[in-house]
């Protein structure tokens, strides 16, 4: 678990201002255990864990462009928000281990690799890079946090109007 990139000030604001305005329609609340009742919502494609299946996510323009320009690989994109954390967890099949964190808020990060325990403490504007599949969590998270989990998955799009996708094999 690494820092890869720090936005400006003007750029956090910015983004966490239009982030704010899309989870006051599209916000829900987490049902994963480890989170339960986390606010969030995901762009492009929304996994359905018990079936390794995808339903269309929110399509915003604006996001997708600016997260494309932060990591081009990316595939899905989970957006969460408010004070609650994330349990010691590994991150579900539909999620290839190369990750990134678009941090936008104070929140600190752990993950245990190997028998070390990393531990960033973190401001906001802090793109972080991590294997999602080692056991991390999200602590102290400011009640105006803002963070984006984004995954590098290459789903194959389906065509326009269908309802689910399936996963292809982990």
């Amino acid at each position: 678990m690494k820092i890869i990139g720090q936005l400006s000030t003007e750029r956090v604001c910015a983004i966490t201002d239009h982030i704010r305005a899309l989870a006051a329609v599209h916000a829900r609340p987490e049902q994963a255990r480890c989170a339960r009742g986390r606010l969030h919502f995901w762009l492009n494609w929304e996994p359905i864990y018990h079936n390794k299946a995808y339903v269309p996510g929110l399509r915003d323009q604006r996001l997708e462009q600016y997260l494309s320009a932060l990591w081009p690989e990316y595939r899905l994109a989970q957006v969460y928000l408010g004070n609650r954390g994330i349990g010691w967890h590994r991150d579900a099949s539909y999620a290839s281990p190369d990750a990134r964190i678009l941090n936008l808020g104070c929140v600190t990060l752990q993950a245990k690799e190997g028998d070390r325990l990393i531990t960033l403490k973190l401001q906001g504007g802090e793109l972080i890079q991590f294997n999602c599949k080692v056991l991390h969590r999200a602590i102290d998270v400011d009640s105006h946090r803002i963070g984006i989990g984004l995954w590098s998955n290459k789903i194959p799009f389906p065509s326009e109007g269908a309802e689910t996708l399936k996963q292809g094999p982990s």
